[in-house]
């Protein structure tokens, strides 16, 4: 089967205000990074990752066979890496890079659901956070730390929570009901959902989790076993519509392992 064609479109921002967003992920390639990961699976048809302004509306999405990521969620996202009481335990670069990543991946597993009609028990939303997570910390290796940092501190933020000290210091409190209702977990159940997948993916790497406090030790036990329900689940799922030279070469030890 051929290589799937995935086309990239930065859009015009209708704010001027965020043609300097629009310039930062053009400067970087975000697009044909991101798009390099979709060329891994043998997609049936065509896919399009799409930038472009929203309104007004900080978000991004899978739909009609394109992934959309708004202008707006890279201002916010670039916002709170710049500000000057981010914690020192993540850095500008992986405040803002990580976050945009995992939006990225997140989306993409929308979208691979929907492309290989892969079974999902559960949310689906949940399911996503899942295969960016893993995708992550076996495809980015090296950086893995440094993204999943990022992506922490974005998830704390949109907690209102900001540091890890304060979320250590959280014992309750009033909390909207509908927060719950919502399809996505709320932004610290994403967190330590992350963390945990990352303690179980290396315990020796992310062993600052639990020597800080932040990860607590009832959940911290059982994270080798929820990495461990993911990486099956990936390779069992996903990784038969891979394409077996990019596997090999971008995840040697999921394709040493794949169900045969």
């Amino acid at each position: 089967m051929p290589a799937p064609v995935v086309t990239t479109i930065y859009e015009a921002p209708k704010n001027p205000a965020h043609q300097p967003v629009l310039d930062r992920l053009r400067e970087r390639q975000a697009l044909e990074k991101a798009s390099e990961f979709y060329r891994l699976f043998r997609l049936p048809r065509p896919l399009t990752l799409k930038a472009k302004g929203c309104d007004g509306e900080i978000d991004a999405w899978f739909e009609n066979d394109e992934i959309t990521i708004c202008y707006e969620y890279v201002a916010y996202v670039l916002d709170i890496a710049r500000n000057p009481k981010r914690p020192d335990w993540v850095s500008e670069n992986d405040a803002l890079v990580g976050p945009v990543i995992d939006l990225f991946l997140h989306e993409g597993g929308h979208a691979i659901f929907d492309y290989l009609k892969v079974p999902v028990l559960g949310n689906e939303e949940d399911a996503a956070d899942f295969v960016a997570s893993y995708v992550e910390l076996n495809l980015y290796k090296a950086d893995a730390y440094g993204l999943i940092a990022g992506i922490v501190y974005c998830y704390l933020n949109e907690a209102g929570v900001h540091s890890f000290k304060r979320l250590r210091r959280m014992r309750g409190g009033p909390v909207d009901g509908q927060t719950f209702a919502d399809v996505h977990s709320t932004p610290l159940q994403r967190v330590y959902n992350v963390l945990c997948l990352a303690y179980g993916y290396d315990p020796v790497r992310y062993k600052a989790l639990i020597d800080k406090g932040v990860l607590p030790a009832e959940r911290a036990s059982g994270c080798k076993v929820e990495y461990e329900q993911v990486d099956y689940a990936f390779k069992t799922l996903l990784v038969p519509h891979l394409d077996q030279a990019a596997l090999a070469r971008l995840f040697p030890q999921v394709n040493s392992a794949a169900p045969k």
